[in-house]
């Protein structure tokens, strides 16, 4: 069975993660790409959007790419606040790869990145979700996900899809304020980089194809 070997810091963020995805889907997969000594997560918490994380691992492993449940994966973790060293994981038993994961960004020819503080972009984001979600509430019931799903594919910071900045700042993602995120593209798909972690979305005519995940 497939396992990784990650200490305190990566487990407990690796943790973070996992509970922010099954907040947005209880049903969300978790895409994990291990070589080496290094792990990356890819996660589908909204529509066409998808989230990443790379994590370094505290002992090698063998090449592997696996989809398994990221509520399961959470669970098998548990509390790790009280635990030191090194937490073996083994992962859970494969599950259907969702179609959002099944074409990964990328991994090279992105144009040079527009640039700003992560601090800067989250304090233009939370007005704008604190607005936005003021503006659901006092809409009919049966207009509030055609608004969402509006407001989502509008453009935001660097003509980013307003979804994906909301997504990195819920993930944690902008959190540390003075770092450098950045803004990219290749061909149809945008990129928002942190070093805590990065957001994609493809883009067809301009409107980044994003749903509303009821949970």
């Amino acid at each position: 069975m497939a396992s990784l070997s990650l200490a305190k810091p990566e487990t407990m963020f690796l943790a973070g993660y996992l509970r922010q995805l099954t907040r947005w889907s209880p049903e969300a997969a978790v895409r994990v790409q291990a070589r080496g000594k290094s792990a990356g997560f890819y996660g589908g918490p909204l529509g066409e959007v998808i989230t990443f994380i790379a994590l370094p691992l505290a002992n090698e492993v063998d090449e592997y790419d696996l989809t398994v449940s990221a509520g399961r994966l959470r669970d098998l973790i548990g509390d790790v606040r009280t635990r030191e060293g090194v937490t073996e994981l083994v992962l859970p038993d494969e599950t259907t790869l969702p179609a959002v994961l099944a074409v990964l960004p990328p991994s090279s020819g992105w144009s040079p990145p527009f640039t700003t503080t992560a601090g800067d972009l989250a304090a233009q984001v939370d007005p704008e979700v604190a607005k936005l979600d003021a503006q659901v509430q006092a809409l009919p019931i049966a207009r509030r996900d055609e608004r969402m799903r509006e407001r989502w594919s509008e453009p935001a910071w660097s003509a980013l899809p307003f979804g994906m900045v909301h997504v990195a700042r819920a993930h944690g993602f902008l959190n540390l304020a003075p770092v450098q995120v950045g803004a990219s593209t290749n061909g149809p798909w945008k990129r928002l980089q942190s070093p805590a972690g990065q957001v994609f979305a493809r883009v067809s005519d301009g409107l980044a194809r994003l749903l509303i995940v009821k949970e």
